[in-house]
């Protein structure tokens, strides 16, 4: 995500969600979203969220931004994961960051 310049496309995202009844865990992820600097439009997001109850599907989810490049961006994000109940395996979304462009230092992502 630091070195990516890309953003996340919230109707693509929001289609991949519905069609993978998923869900998220976040104290961790807030705390590895806060390290990196990503971040993503927060409005639309959140009422998606807020009307599907979705969780995220990390194998889907990854396959999602391997494809598009994508990032987001994040501070507005973890607000929104800390009031409602999502949860994410952050080992596994870890690993997937670490094997993808947007970032490079495997040890310091991995290790948090």
């Amino acid at each position: 995500f630091e070195e990516s310049e890309a953003t996340v496309c919230l109707t693509e995202l929001s289609l991949l969600f519905v069609e993978s009844n998923v869900t998220v865990c976040l104290t961790e992820l807030t705390l590895f979203f806060e390290e990196s600097e990503a971040t993503v439009c927060l409005t639309e997001l959140a009422l998606f969220f807020e009307e599907s109850e979705a969780t995220i599907c990390l194998t889907e989810l990854a396959i999602f931004f391997v494809e598009s490049e994508a990032t987001i961006c994040l501070t507005e994000l973890a607000l929104f994961f800390v009031e409602s109940m999502v949860v994410v395996c952050l080992v596994e979304l870890a690993v997937f960051f670490v094997e993808s462009k947007g970032v490079r230092d495997r040890d310091a992502k991995l290790t948090m």
